[in-house]
């Protein structure tokens, strides 16, 4: 069988595998920021981690404009911090032991100019978070065009730019249309690391979902498009469905979950693409249970005491 697990598996390489076929690659700009000594594949992955966890703060003193960029974790997941914070070469990581929590954190304006701009304007993010980035990208093109003497024109401009973002955001409006948006498999990856569930109900039942507010509806159809063009591991005869994604919404919390909850697609086409990526943070642990517990129904030993 193509499926091998084992607690002491080494994964250390990022994906290779292209589910897209017949059609292009990502398409981010054309002239790609290049990070020394940073793969691609990593510069998606950390996109896709950047949708899921990371936050941009603009933050005015008087008449000075800061920035931040956050990415904040259960204090367990240090390690997969300090590999960005080695890998970018920017930023420190900071813990809070009270709380339980550890936060990868760049201030310095020549780093949020030079490489986290930079980067996300090659390897794009693609649900709402797109839009507090691209308000964000905006006040370090003001500050740097006026350098030290913004004007008071400026500063409002700023402040209402500010003002629109993060949680104060009331318009989700794309400069995108659905078929633009094609998704990485490590944009994916990384993605999944923070609104991705590896679950296992009361029953047996199993399955693979992710979760994201209406607002991002544009990338939850990209996504659904890249899970149903997963290639599958049998013959083309077989009498195994195709994968269907179903989707849901919680009215209350406006959370859109993408649900994969057929045995046969989660073990024939989901479990063969992820287990040959590095999923980065702790979650490895629960994609190594989900994987033994997948194992146990396909193969009917979960009928055993």
């Amino acid at each position: 069988m193509f499926v091998y697990v084992s607690g002491n598996k080494n994964k250390m390489g990022f994906c290779k595998f292209s589910p897209i076929t017949n059609e292009k690659s990502e398409k981010s700009n054309p002239d790609n920021f290049r990070l020394a000594g940073v793969s691609d594949d990593f510069l998606f992955w950390f996109s896709g981690f950047t949708d899921a966890e990371a936050n941009f703060l603009i933050i005015l003193d008087r008449s000075f404009v800061k920035f931040r960029f956050k990415i904040s974790l259960h204090l367990d997941d240090i390690e997969v911090l300090n590999t960005i914070k080695s890998k970018l070469k920017i930023g420190i990581v900071t813990v809070e032991n009270c709380r339980g929590r550890c936060s990868f954190i760049v201030e310095k304006y020549a780093d949020i100019k030079n490489v986290i701009c930079p980067i996300l304007n090659s390897f794009l993010l693609h649900t709402s978070k797109n839009l507090d980035f691209s308000d964000f990208n905006k006040v370090v093109l003001i500050k740097d065009y006026m350098k030290k003497n913004l004007s008071d024109t400026e500063m409002e401009r700023i402040l209402s730019l500010k003002n629109g973002m993060n949680s104060k955001r009331k318009i989700f409006t794309y400069q995108v249309t659905n078929s633009q948006i094609i998704i990485n498999p490590n944009w994916f990856i990384g993605f999944i690391v923070g609104e991705g569930t590896f679950g296992i109900k009361t029953g047996s039942a199993l399955y693979l979902q992710v979760a994201q507010k209406n607002t991002s509806q544009e990338s939850l159809n990209a996504i659904t498009t890249f899970l149903t063009k997963l290639p599958n591991s049998i013959l083309q005869n077989s009498k195994i469905l195709t994968l269907n994604v179903v989707s849901t919404i919680n009215v209350k919390t406006n959370v859109v979950s993408l649900v994969v909850n057929s045995v046969d697609s989660l073990y024939y086409c989901v479990l063969p693409y992820l287990d040959s990526c590095i999923i980065y943070t702790r979650k490895t642990i629960d994609f190594k249970l989900w994987t033994i517990a997948l194992l146990l129904k396909i193969y009917g030993y979960y009928f055993l005491p």
